[in-house]
């Protein structure tokens, strides 16, 4: 499940940023990137978006973060 969250800020923070962002918060937030409900996914995502609006700006990390969300309901996680 991480990994979807890292292929989606992979383009605007580079694949190593996004993979540490995403782990190290997972570890912060106590979060098992293998199994992300609804309720995980936002507090991931909730960490994620003020680092997202100093490295892209506003617009673009809303536009991130929708496309985090689109992935992870293909995937069954965001709903």
């Amino acid at each position: 499940m991480t990994a979807t969250v890292v292929r989606a800020l992979a383009p605007y923070v580079g694949a190593t940023m996004a993979s540490a962002a995403v782990r190290g918060l997972c570890e912060k937030l106590r979060l098992d990137g293998n199994k992300l409900g609804p309720a995980e996914v936002q507090g991931l995502i909730d960490a994620l978006a003020p680092g997202l609006h100093v490295y892209v700006g506003k617009e673009k990390a809303s536009t991130v973060i929708q496309q985090i969300w689109t992935a992870m309901d293909e995937l069954g996680a965001g709903t």
